[in-house]
């Protein structure tokens, strides 16, 4: 294959999701299918969660129409998530128990790791290995499920990780799974279209960030297995890897260890998120997006160009960056909300 395959991969992606999202988006406004405003939600109108749909139809046509000839286990376990995807259709619309969803996403996973997806600890420890795998994959859906909470986000980081693990897999010769990823980045950046702004025409929904962290999920286990098969690469495997996961992982385990400590369940619903440390401080979702995608951007670049000692001694600082980042804004708040005004000081002063 040359360049121009995965060029293609990605236009074909991009033009389709253009073309699908304002059909969804129709067809969800004549049919009033809409992500109600509330508490924890700072859009006022009425917003459709379905954008996913216009998602992952125009990546199963662009992947589809460029595997078809060759495609094996790698687009059977990207397939996959298709009762995800309906499962979580569902969700958006009627609401699915939190139950329901994990067995669907353990069973999911059990069956990606037969198709070869697997996370290998120990050799021929079948079910020390089968029980690491589902749990990362389980980890990395509901991670990125959690992740997006603000326009532009989920889309941005799925883009720039889709596009990161393309580059690694077309640098190593692993040619199907450079087109699911550039395929996949294609179709996030034609939803983008709609999703980045101060006011988004549709939402991704659970239907785009489920299918996002599995998607997610599976290049990364890719990535870490090429990584043990190339001599001398599972440094630079495991670095890549940390740099595109480390935002949403890192935060998902935060805010589940914020919540247990206040008694909440892990899937208690509030704005504990860093993205919510962003807009809840002044800062626009396009500004928020933009910052904490450039963080990743950021990991993503120094682990490809650091030696593994270094980028493993900044490794924490990385972590750490979103959440000094956003308290900078914070501060700066605090600081708008109680320092008066010039004007304010003259009126304070007595006549």
């Amino acid at each position: 294959m040359n360049t121009w395959t995965y060029t293609l991969s990605f236009a074909v992606s991009l033009v389709m999701a253009m073309a699908i999202i304002p059909v969804v988006i129709n067809y969800a406004r004549k049919n009033q299918l809409f992500d109600e405003p509330g508490t924890r939600k700072k859009h006022t109108e009425k917003v459709s969660s379905l954008g996913g749909i216009g998602i992952f139809i125009a990546w199963a046509i662009s992947a589809g129409m460029l595997l078809v000839p060759q495609a094996g286990n790698t687009m059977a376990a990207f397939a996959l998530a298709l009762p995800l995807f309906v499962l979580a259709i569902i969700d958006d619309v009627r609401t699915v128990g939190v139950t329901t969803r994990l067995v669907f996403q353990a069973l999911t996973a059990v069956l990606a790791f037969e198709l070869g997806f697997k996370i290998e600890i120990v050799e021929n420890a079948w079910l020390l290995n089968l029980g690491t795998t589902v749990f990362v994959i389980m980890a990395m859906i509901n991670a990125f499920n959690l992740i997006d909470g603000i326009n532009g986000l989920s889309g941005i980081l799925g883009t720039v990780a889709s596009v990161a693990f393309g580059w690694y897999f077309l640098k190593y010769g692993y040619n199907a799974l450079a087109i699911v990823s550039f395929s996949y980045a294609g179709a996030l950046v034609g939803f983008l279209r709609f999703n980045f702004g101060k006011k988004a025409k549709i939402f991704m929904g659970d239907n785009g960030s489920v299918v996002l962290g599995y998607f997610m999920a599976l290049m990364a286990i890719a990535t870490w297995n090429i990584g043990h098969s190339e001599p001398g690469n599972f440094a630079s495997a495991c670095q890549m890897t940390f740099g595109v996961i480390a935002l949403p992982v890192v935060d998902m385990v935060k805010v589940s260890i914020t919540r247990v400590l206040n008694g909440n369940s892990p899937f208690f619903g509030d704005r504990s998120h860093v993205h919510h440390l962003f807009v809840d401080n002044e800062v626009s979702h396009p500004v928020a997006s933009v910052i904490l995608g450039s963080i990743q951007v950021i990991a993503i670049v120094l682990a490809t160009v650091l030696d593994n000692k270094i980028f493993w001694f900044i490794a924490p600082l990385l972590v750490l960056a979103p959440y000094a980042v956003a308290n900078l804004f914070v501060v700066a708040n605090n600081q708008t909300i109680t320092t008066p005004s010039r004007n304010d000081a003259k009126r304070q002063v007595p006549a």
